[in-house]
């Protein structure tokens, strides 16, 4: 059985998780970080691109004639009384120090920078993050000076992106061995009520491919509705459930069917 039998089979089919535990550590070691390459491609696609959009809207927005300003001590300075406002190939540019705008006008479009007075947000495909003018730090920014880390971002963002790219591959896969051993810990319990002679190995390769089912339905969440709340326990409970009716799929000993014929 490949591991693409082995992925397809661990969506639906209990009684062959229950079968693969006695497959060896490192095959199932290697169909872990499987299962999180195949499951990271979304969240990687939509990290990329909205890296490269945000960095192309700030290199356009600052290659425009922007009012002077700079940032000191946790506050946007500058001369510009009004709110200015920049339109773009992709979205609009927002200095908005004395906050004269609403926020619906802030968020207007699917892809703006906007710097306020104390905080800056970028909105890219609708999706707000912000940042805070003291998180930087006691720094003084100038807008030629923010405009000199835009073009050295850029020109190193090729390096940039898939080395975030691996290392959150790497973490996320560290964080899946974590779960599955904390399920393979329930394991032991289950392990009570059935009559199959097990030992922890066999226990943590079941878990392993029982959060097949799990994870895959939280990629797809993730990428088809952000933000649903729960998702953790929705997780846990698809886990645990699965795992629960991996255990009674195990195959009943020869010695034990005999015992109840008898």
């Amino acid at each position: 059985m490949n591991v693409f039998q082995k992925f397809f089979y661990s969506l639906y089919r209990p009684d062959i998780i229950g079968r693969l535990r006695f497959q060896g550590i490192g095959k199932t070691i290697g169909f872990v970080f499987f299962l999180m390459l195949l499951t990271q491609i979304p969240a990687a696609v939509t990290f990329a691109v909205s890296t490269a959009t945000t960095v192309t809207q700030a290199e356009e927005a600052l290659n425009e004639e922007l009012p002077s300003f700079a940032i000191s001590g946790g506050t946007l300075e500058t001369e510009q009384e009004e709110a200015y406002i920049q339109e773009l190939d992709e979205g609009r540019m927002i200095i908005d120090p004395e906050r004269e705008l609403s926020e619906a006008e802030w968020i207007a479009e699917d892809n703006s920078i906007v710097l306020l007075d104390t905080k800056g947000f970028v909105v890219t495909d609708g999706e707000r993050q912000t940042i805070t003018y003291e998180q930087l730090g006691d720094v003084n920014l100038s807008d030629e000076d923010i405009a000199g880390f835009a073009d050295t971002f850029s020109s190193l963002l090729w390096l940039f992106i898939p080395i975030v790219l691996v290392g959150i591959y790497v973490f996320t896969s560290g964080m899946k061995f974590v779960g599955i051993t904390v399920l393979s810990l329930f394991g032991l319990i289950f392990r009570r009520f059935v009559s199959t002679r097990l030992n922890y190995k066999n226990i943590w390769v079941m878990a392993a491919y029982t959060v097949t089912l799990p994870t895959i339905t939280l990629a797809f969440i993730d990428v088809l509705a952000p933000g649903v709340p729960f998702t953790f326990w929705l997780y846990w409970v698809l886990a645990i459930t699965m795992f629960a009716l991996v255990f009674r799929k195990l195959p009943v000993p020869k010695s034990k069917q005999q015992t109840h014929e008898h």
